[in-house]
């Protein structure tokens, strides 16, 4: 999809080791299946991504501290059935969106920290925007 600017993804080999499946995969070098759970973890796998080692923050690491070690990088999806699924991010939900006063509105909002609750989809981002609108004239 590449009418869409790009959202980037990273994906920790620390996190997907906790997983039966992904660690399964990872150890038997079970390419077609690392690729498919990437992508059900909303990687895109049809746009360049690669696996780079750098200091990172893994997910699920309790204490939070950087860790160095291989995460996959490359771009968050962009189709419709991942962005109404309720795991696409934030910003992979407005760079999604075509109407651009839209966008411009989630983006300011975004700001002041109230956009990600406003976006669920297009038509309630719009009613938030009217509603805040309101409140500043009133």
């Amino acid at each position: 999809m590449s009418n869409y600017q790009k959202v980037f993804r990273a994906i920790a080999l620390y996190d997907l080791m906790y997983d039966k499946e992904s660690k399964e995969a990872i150890i038997n070098k079970d390419e077609e299946g690392l690729k498919k759970i990437l992508y059900n973890l909303g990687l895109d796998i049809y746009e360049h991504y690669e696996l780079e080692e750098c200091t990172h923050r893994p997910l699920l690491k309790k204490d939070n501290l950087g860790w160095y070690g291989a995460r996959y990088i490359g771009s968050e999806r962009m189709d419709k059935a991942y962005l109404e699924s309720g795991y696409a991010s934030f910003e992979a939900k407005i760079c999604a969106t075509e109407d651009f006063g839209l966008k411009s509105e989630l983006e300011k909002m975004s700001r002041q920290g109230s956009s990600e609750k406003a976006f669920v989809n297009e038509s309630s981002a719009k009613k938030a925007i009217a509603k805040e609108q309101r409140e500043i004239i009133e």
